[in-house]
C-alpha cells in the first residue's frame, strides 16, 4: 500500500511524539511549550514550528484553549524536491524551527497545503506526482520567503561547530538506543569528547552526555506512552544491561520510575 504524501491532524494537549515525516505545527489558539533537539520554544497563536522525520518532540504546559494543527508531508517525497541550497535551508530551519507568522502568512500556508492535498487525493492523472512535487516546491519557497522577510535567511552563516552539533544530534537521535557514550560520537566526528561537550554546552547549555541522556529519556517516554511493552522489554529495546539499571537511570533523570510515569499518564512531567 502506497504511503500517504499529505495528511494533517490536530493536537490539543501535552504529548510526546516521534515524527515519521516532515511536520509543520501551527498554533490556532492558546499556547504551549514545544521541545525539540533539547531546545524549547513557546508556541502561541499563529506560531509555527517545523520538525523532521526522526525528530522526537514534546509539547508541555499547554493552556486549556490550546489548539494546534499539524501539516505533514512524506519525508522521502519532500527530499526529492529539487531546490538549490535546500540542504542549507534544511540546516537553517533545524536551527530556527520556530517562527511567528502573520495572520495572512498563516492563511496562505494553510490554503496552499489544503489545495495541494485536495488536488493530489482527487487526481488520477498521469502527472499527479509531478504536479504535487511542484506544489511542494512552491510551499517550501513560500516558507523560505517568510524567513527571508525576517532578514535572517540571507544573513545566516553556519560555523564548523554548528555543523558538528547538527551532525551529533542527528546521529544521537538514531543511535542513542545502542550508543550512549560521548566518546563514540566524538570519534565518529573526528574530534575529542571534551571538544564535543564544549560545543553542546555553548549551543544548548547541556553537555554532550546530557544531550544523549535527554534523547534516551524522551525515546523511553515514547515507548512507555505509545506501546504496551513491559518495562523489561523497553529496557532491552533501549539496550540497557538490566531492567534495574534502566529504572535507576529513568528515575535519576525524571524523578519517577517508568511505571509511575506510565501510570500517571503525563508524558512530560
Amino acid at each position: 500500500m502506497e504511503k500517504e504524501l499529505f495528511w494533517d491532524y490536530g493536537i490539543s494537549s501535552d504529548l510526546v511524539k516521534k515524527a515519521e515525516d516532515t511536520e509543520t505545527l501551527i498554533c490556532e489558539s492558546g499556547e504551549a511549550t514545544i521541545c525539540v533537539d533539547v531546545r524549547e520554544y513557546r508556541l502561541g497563536r499563529n506560531g509555527m514550528c517545523v520538525v523532521f522525520g526522526g525528530d522526537i518532540y514534546r509539547i508541555r504546559d499547554a493552556s486549556p484553549d490550546f489548539r494546534c494543527r499539524v501539516y505533514a508531508i512524506n519525508e522521502d517525497f519532500i527530499y526529492n524536491v529539487n531546490i538549490p541550497s535546500f540542504t542549507r535551508t534544511y540546516v537553517f530551519i533545524r536551527r530556527y524551527r520556530h517562527l511567528s507568522l502573520t495572520p495572512s502568512e498563516r492563511e496562505d500556508f494553510e490554503q496552499m497545503y489544503s489545495s495541494m492535498k485536495r488536488r493530489y487525493i482527487h487526481s488520477e492523472g498521469t502527472y499527479r506526482r509531478e504536479i504535487a512535487q511542484h506544489q511542494v516546491t512552491a510551499l517550501i519557497y513560500d516558507v523560505m520567503e517568510i524567513y527571508a522577510k525576517r532578514g535572517r535567511l540571507s544573513e545566516e552563516t553556519f560555523t564548523r561547530t554548528d555543523m558538528i552539533y547538527f551532525d551529533f544530534i542527528a546521529m544521537a537521535e538514531k543511535e542513542c538506543y545502542v550508543q550512549r557514550g560521548t566518546a563514540y560520537y566524538a570519534d565518529r566526528l573526528c574530534i575529542s569528547p571534551r571538544y564535543l561537550s564544549q560545543i553542546c554546552k555553548d549551543i544548548t547549555g547541556l553537555t554532550a552526555k546530557q544531550c544523549i541522556d535527554d534523547l534516551v529519556i524522551v525515546s523511553s517516554k515514547v515507548l512507555l506512552r505509545e506501546t504496551t511493552l513491559s518495562v523489561s522489554q523497553i529496557s532491552d529495546r533501549m539496550n540497557f544491561p538490566s531492567t534495574s539499571f534502566f529504572v535507576r537511570f529513568f528515575r535519576r533523570n525524571t524523578g519517577m520510575t517508568p511505571m509511575q510515569y506510565r501510570k500517571d499518564g503525563n508524558p512530560l512531567e
